[in-house]
């Protein structure tokens, strides 16, 4: 009786142990790099080129103002 009283004890903690939500202190904030290819022209052979851009974007989860 005893063992069986024990073990629902130490079970019960157990998942309210595991239940409890973890405090996150300083979340990295996400950051997201895009490459963008775009056609383009050129005054030389083969005329018709592939260019790209590198975009970066960093979210942030409070709102920041934009330039």
């Amino acid at each position: 009786m005893y063992f069986r009283t024990a073990f629902f004890i130490l079970s019960a903690l157990s998942l309210g142990i595991q239940a409890m939500p973890v405090a996150q202190e300083d979340p990295q904030p996400t950051v997201y790099t895009v490459t963008r290819v775009y056609h383009t022209t050129t005054d030389v052979p083969p005329y018709l080129i592939d260019a790209t851009t590198t975009e970066v974007w960093t979210v942030t989860p409070t709102p920041t103002p934009t330039s």
